[in-house]
């Protein structure tokens, strides 16, 4: 049997400042295989990132079963938009088309004890959009060949398969017939979905987990991009003191679908949100103008499963829009008890369950809500399907008011009216229904998990998914009043297949930090820091993303720095970006009203990129991206980066938007790169036209091929560029031999 290429996220170590040292660091996860040079997928970064252990798996490197047949290059190569290959982790993946065909896993040491799996995968679309539903076969053997389980992984492409706009990402639809009446541009992209089992047994060393199309898989192709085994900790026990969300004060009730009196039975905790197609009813937690609306255009027709008039018995006698409606009372309720005058209670509890939820909860101030944590307390929205009509949806919204629109059938943490203080979140998952990204995405009150402005407040271990963006904190976004993020902290938390950015700190958020968290297969940024907009109430500063992952965006960059002052990125990674950079550092969408102080201040430090740079706007983009719009850039510093399988330049310095096009605008001054190494990439820096200011340019050395001696990093001026680099005399390292790409 082929043994396995595996990826260890985890071991947080800080990155030694030897840039020998880092280079040649060797995989802590105990994989075997590791090669040097192209198509090597052990993790050459593995000093950096989360701490948290999580085994990846890749398809291409399992054993392969019947006619199962690995797509892409190895080498990464294949990078291209609404390919198979090209939006994959590593740029490969194993394609299953005949029953039969399927691929087998060995676990390893390292996850000896795992307990739960996650697999990442694309089944086709429906003809006319909208997603179909298919299923994997899953079995599970021991080193004997004793089958400990043997189930099927419910599948769908409903999050999946956008079409048109991919030019520009502004309009991008699940069903292709809107696309070609409102996109900008042709294509599909976003091909992949995922689908996670909590089992409840815990694997062994050699245990062999195999996927493979069965007679009853419908779907006409499986494609396979890699499989995470996790050790899952036994559930939380509530606090003392705590009042449970299912206690009768309240009321709320976890949905057992198979009745099995085991809420995560496995057949439970597969393909969230897949199993019910359900049909929005009108939700009494949104406002009145907006209620008659809901029926009408969140709808999938009268032949779905539980009908708002029909009561069933697997969700206690209600429709599921009613339970949805009633767990959404009884958690707003438990906060009012918790916080009322003379209450005792400490916070609110929310059991092991699925709890099926909609509406917008404004969280007051000094609020403490934990869950069993993110594998056992699980928040799901109800809203299946777009607005029928994209006509209303694209153009004007619903009701006019995108604020109102965008709530329906999802579930939501924000924050009453003047900001919220000394707020806790933590220990659970949030499973929304976003299924497309159209215009109304650039407008204030999108489906997001958790949102809003809080101050000395701490979320922690919450699980987002299928929300158009994760997490994302800002000030007030009018004037009218002055509430502003402040000291908030993001930790051991995920963001998966978001719609757009991951986690963000948006404008006038200060002196809050994201640590050790994750986001992958975002329709825009992973992680994104701002100072935008003249009407937020202060300038952001002092935020830090550190010990992070950025992986597989769709749409937009893996870290993003959009102004600010005194911003910090470090000892973190990013993966297989498609569109854009691993990183843009700029003062892009700063607004020219905010002073000069707020262009840019930023530190960046101990970081590999893998096989970034893409297409966007008709446009190529590097790696790594230094630009200016109406603010200059004055005061960054790039230091210990590994740049390695950039898709068309490592480095690229750039005027972006409205800076005039036919002379020097605004300009890169204090700008310092030092110990930075450039690995199979065509070119290593271009400057663009119309772009003046000085980089200092030191120790960038660059490799074109992994067994090449470094040589200094050259950057080559479009004219009328001004910009000047300042280069290092000599390189310091002596080989790039041992430099391994990564997933």
């Amino acid at each position: 049997m082929t043994t396995p290429i595996r990826k260890k996220i985890g071991r947080s170590v800080f990155f030694t400042l030897i840039l020998v040292a880092l280079f040649f660091f060797q995989d802590c996860g105990g994989g075997s295989n590791l090669n040097s040079g192209v198509g090597s997928n052990s993790e050459g970064g593995a000093t950096l990132g989360l701490n948290w252990e999580v085994g990846t798996y890749e398809a291409e490197s399992a054993t392969l079963l019947g006619g199962a047949n690995v797509i892409g290059s190895a080498d990464g190569s294949d990078r291209t938009r609404g390919d198979l290959a090209g939006e994959a982790s590593g740029r490969q993946a194993v394609t299953l088309m005949n029953v039969g065909d399927g691929l087998s896993f060995a676990t390893l040491a390292a996850d000896n004890g795992a307990n739960a799996l996650v697999i990442r995968y694309s089944i086709p679309d429906a003809a006319a959009g909208g997603g179909t539903q298919g299923s994997l076969g899953l079995v599970i053997q021991n080193s004997t060949g004793t089958t400990l389980y043997s189930g099927t992984l419910n599948l769908t492409s409903r999050y999946a398969w956008l079409y048109g706009g991919i030019t520009d990402g502004t309009n991008l639809y699940n069903v292709p017939a809107n696309a070609t009446t409102y996109a900008k541009g042709p294509g599909s992209t976003h091909l992949y979905d995922e689908v996670q089992l909590k089992l409840n047994f815990n694997l062994q060393t050699g245990d062999v987990v195999k996927l493979q199309k069965t007679s009853t898989s419908t779907a006409l192709t499986i494609t396979v991009d890699f499989m995470e085994l996790e050790v899952v900790p036994p559930a939380l026990s509530q606090p003392t003191g705590y009042l449970s969300v299912t206690n009768s004060l309240c009321g709320g009730i976890p949905l057992d679908l198979n009745k099995t009196g085991a809420v995560f039975d496995g057949q439970d905790d597969s393909s969230y949100s897949s199993q019910f197609n359900a049909v929005i009813g009108i939700n009494p937690y949104n406002p009145p103008g907006f209620q008659v609306k809901e029926k009408v255009y969140y709808s999938n027709g009268a032949g779905d499963a539980l009908q708002d008039n029909n009561p069933n018995v697997i969700a206690d006698g209600l429709s599921l829009f009613q339970l949805a409606d009633k767990n959404f009372q009884a958690l707003q309720t438990c906060v009012s008890q918790v916080l009322a005058p003379g209450s005792a209670y400490k916070g609110v509890w929310i059991p092991s369950g699925r709890y099926y939820i909609r509406g917008a909860l404004q969280l007051p101030s000094n609020v403490n809500i934990q869950g069993a944590g993110m594998w056992y307390t699980k928040f799901v929205a109800v809203d299946t399907s777009p607005p029928t009509s994209v006509t209303y949806n694209g153009a004007t919204s619903l009701n006019g008011i995108p604020y109102l629109d965008s709530i329906s059938g999802n579930f939501m943490f924000t924050n009453q009216t003047g900001g919220a203080k000394n707020v806790t979140l933590a220990n659970f998952s949030m499973f929304g229904n976003v299924t497309q990204r159209d215009v109304l995405d650039y407008l204030p009150g999108l489906p997001m998990g958790v949102h809003g402005q809080f101050t000395n407040s701490t979320f922690d271990n919450i699980w987002v998914e299928h929300y158009f963006i994760g997490i994302n904190f800002n000030s007030a976004p009018t004037p009218a009043y002055t509430a502003s993020s402040n000291n908030v902290t993001v930790s051991n938390s995920r963001v998966r297949n978001s719609f757009a950015d991951g986690i963000d700190f948006y404008g006038g958020t200060s002196n809050s930090t994201v640590k050790n968290s994750s986001s992958r297969s975002n329709g825009d940024d992973g992680f994104a820091l701002w100072a935008q907009g003249s009407t937020f109430a202060t300038i952001s500063q002092s935020n830090t993303v550190t010990n992070c992952k950025s992986q597989l965006s769709w749409w937009g960059n893996g870290f993003a720095i959009y102004g600010g002052n005194n911003m910090t990125l470090t000892n973190s990674n990013a993966y297989d970006i498609l569109n854009y950079s691993c990183l843009q550092a700029s003062t892009n969408f700063v607004s020219a009203s905010l002073p000069l102080s707020a262009s840019m201040s930023a530190s960046v430090s101990n970081m590999n990129f893998y096989r970034c740079g893409g297409n966007g706007f008709n446009q190529q983009y590097g790696a790594v991206l230094i630009g200016t719009d109406t603010e200059s850039l004055n005061g960054i510093s790039l230091s210990n980066i590994n740049i390695y399988g950039a898709n068309y330049k490592a480095f690229d310095f750039r005027t972006i938007g409205a800076v005039p096009v036919t002379s020097v605008g605004a300009t890169m001054t204090n700008v310092n790169l030092s110990h930075i190494n450039v690995v199979n990439s065509p070119v290593c820096g271009i400057a663009g036209a119309n772009l003046g200011g000085r980089v200092q340019w030191g120790d960038v050395c660059y490799c074109a091929t992994a067994t090449s001696t470094p040589v200094n990093c050259s950057a080559t001026n479009a004219s009328p560029t001004t910009l000047t680099f300042t280069t290092a005399s000599s390189c310091e390292l002596s080989s790039c031999q041992n430099v391994l790409p990564s997933n």
